[in-house]
């Protein structure tokens, strides 16, 4: 029930999630109706101009396997742009991704699904954290709010990790925090 999106609540290719509220004029995204959400990539809802090119896919070679069970982290598709939202968690950890790997993760809409989108653009995924990783948290999940959560892992020592992170406690806030996460929760792997 409030998590599964309404049929025919929205536009054709947008989703309905219930108790999202106003949803317009964020930066770089399409100007979308109030709690609808443009389910392709950042720069294609039906307000966007039409591509010039399609990205063709960034990729490298895998790097080698951990000894942490993790996946090897391999680079997906890239974007020019932090498709996040300036002072909001998917910015941050955006910022510290390129910060670490050299680009952009290609993905797109809130923090719950950035595994996900990321994941669908070439991203290595996992469920075992690493230090240099996107922790994603769902809603509810230590603390996230309605829209998930995501931050920065810096530090993992046995099942607790350190994390920094934006917007936990007041936009454009970094703050850090030590925490067992939640069963369930997802890592990006930076390169």
């Amino acid at each position: 029930e409030g998590d599964q999106p309404e049929t025919g609540a929205c536009e054709p290719g947008w989703g309905y999630w219930p108790g999202w509220g106003h949803r317009r004029g964020m930066r770089g995204m399409p100007s979308w109706p109030d709690r609808c959400t443009w389910a392709g990539n950042p720069g294609s809802g039906p307000d966007s101009p039409a591509p010039t090119s399609s990205p063709s896919p960034t990729t490298t070679s895998p790097s080698a396997p951990s000894n942490d069970g993790a996946p090897a982290a391999q680079m997906g598709r890239t974007t020019p742009n932090n498709w996040g939202v300036e002072g909001q968690c998917v910015w941050y950890v955006l910022d510290r991704f390129k910060k670490k790997s050299g680009a952009y993760p290609l993905g797109n809409g809130d923090a719950w699904n950035f595994a996900n989108s990321t994941g669908r653009n070439g991203w290595s995924v996992g469920d075992v954290p690493r230090v240099d990783s996107v922790v994603v948290f769902q809603p509810g999940d230590n603390g996230a709010g309605g829209i998930g959560h995501v931050a920065w892992v810096e530090k993992v020592s046995g099942n607790r990790i350190q994390i920094a992170e934006m917007n936990f406690e007041g936009v454009n806030r970094e703050s850090r925090r030590t925490i067992i996460p939640a069963d369930g929760v997802m890592y990006v792997y930076a390169p």
